[in-house]
């Protein structure tokens, strides 16, 4: 027989052992017939394996006679890879943490902070400030002119010159009460002297009361007039600015403008019970340093394909979790540097820098254990079949691996718990330094 016969024959018969070697680790774990059917070819492909290897008859098949026969490869050799990729590979099950990473949205947080609106749902609108800018308090900020009727100038009038009239007479019959008592200090006794001063108080009270029922019937007729007023409530800076030129009828207000004290601020991160992070609350704590960024698209093409436009580090001052909060955690955080901050943010933009902040995406970037230390295999290495009763009805999933114990391939059922970065924790099923099949 020629060189070139032989050559192809022998290729021939490794091609026909590989499939069977495939076939058998495929099929192996299907029924008991179907592994004695296999059985029987692994050990054909042994006994020619043992001829190619010069491994003694009778000698046992174990799992590094067949790493070293090409047969199936292990993920430690990497010159048997290089040599014969194959359409499985062997992994051993290690122990480590498994440990995540997610990004956590912000959002600017304003302890003093309050939206304005006007009581008319319908008019025309005029803004007298801008959005950054400073206001003190008692400050007109907005105007509403809207319809009226004339029978509420009438009975705005009326109140005014009522209310008028009133305070005149107040301020007389205080005035003649103050006198008596002035008088009576001289010749009546000390506790009539006093029971005039309780009745002066009394009729003050009265009074006061009476005062502020009328001015409150005349702000509400006012606001019928035609024209709305929007005042700041306290010191602080326009945050918002509604862009409307009119607000239309409706059943709810229009916001028309936010103020906040921007002299102290907070970054939030909110977890509630639907959030993914549901079960690990407590993975931010007070005094914990968390840095903050914001990541934009790149432009450069290479690596990474993000960048970040500002980075800094925050402080975590308040304890949720610790409070008790469970079904819905909120975390306060502050800039550890804040003229730090000021200054990037002015360099960012030379405006008003809490607009500039406002404008920013930032989120926080949180690690955290999200299995402990255990076994762990890659996430291929999982099969799964579906458990059924005699009528085929689904009753649950099961999750197992092939592992090989003393060169020969074992079902076994696992139990799992977190998955990240492509490895699977390994509660229950398989111990430490185990081989497992990951199938391709």
């Amino acid at each position: 027989m020629s060189s070139d016969s032989y050559n192809e024959k022998t290729k021939k018969q490794q091609f026909a052992e590989q499939r069977i070697t495939k076939q058998y680790i495929a099929e192996q774990y299907i029924a008991p017939i179907t592994r004695c059917i296999a059985l029987v070819l692994l050990c054909a492909i042994c006994v020619s394996i043992t001829s190619a290897c010069g491994i003694v008859p009778g000698q046992s098949y174990t799992f590094e006679d067949a790493a070293l026969a090409g047969v199936i490869i292990d993920r430690e050799s990497d010159d048997l890879q290089e040599q014969q990729p194959d359409e499985y590979t062997i992994v051993t099950a290690t122990i480590q943490e498994l440990v995540d990473r997610r990004n956590l949205q912000t959002l600017l947080f304003f302890p003093v902070e309050d939206d304005l609106f006007f009581n008319h749902y319908e008019g025309e609108v005029t803004i007298l400030v801008e959005e950054g800018e400073f206001v003190t308090k008692g400050d007109l900020l907005a105007t509403l002119s809207f319809d009226t009727d004339e029978r509420h100038y009438i009975n705005y009038e009326a109140a005014v010159a009522h209310l008028e009239r009133l305070e005149q007479e107040f301020s007389r019959e205080r005035a003649r009460r103050r006198n008596e008592i002035s008088r009576a200090r001289g010749t009546l006794p000390a506790q009539a002297v006093r029971l005039m001063e309780i009745e002066l108080e009394r009729y003050n009270f009265i009074n006061s009361l009476t005062v502020a029922d009328l001015e409150e019937e005349i702000s509400n007729l006012r606001m019928q007039l035609g024209i709305e007023e929007i005042t700041a409530p306290y010191d602080g800076m326009v945050f918002f600015v509604f862009e409307g030129g009119t607000i239309s009828l409706g059943t709810t207000a229009q916001r028309i403008m936010r103020i906040v004290d921007p002299s102290d601020f907070f970054f939030q991160i909110a977890i509630s019970t639907t959030h993914s992070l549901a079960t690990h609350y407590n993975i931010i704590g007070h005094g914990d340093i968390i840095t903050l960024r914001e990541r934009t698209d790149s432009d450069a093409g290479e690596g990474d394909s993000s960048h970040s436009r500002i980075e800094f580090e925050t402080r975590v001052v308040t304890d949720s979790w610790a409070a008790g909060q469970r079904q819905a955690v909120m975390y306060l955080l502050k800039p550890v540097d804040m003229d730090g901050l000021i200054d990037t943010l002015l360099a960012i933009d030379g405006g008003n820098p809490i607009i500039t902040l406002r404008s920013l995406h930032l989120s926080a970037q949180v690690e955290y254990t999200a299995a402990p230390k255990g076994i762990t295999l890659p996430t291929a290495a999982l099969q799964r079949e579906h458990i059924r009763d005699q009528g085929d009805v689904f009753l649950a999933e099961q999750r197992y691996v092939l592992i090989y114990v003393d060169g020969k391939v074992e079902k076994r059922n696992v139990e799992i718990g977190e998955t990240v970065g492509g490895y699977t924790h390994i509660i229950t099923g398989i111990d430490e330094d185990a081989k497992v099949v990951i199938l391709h």
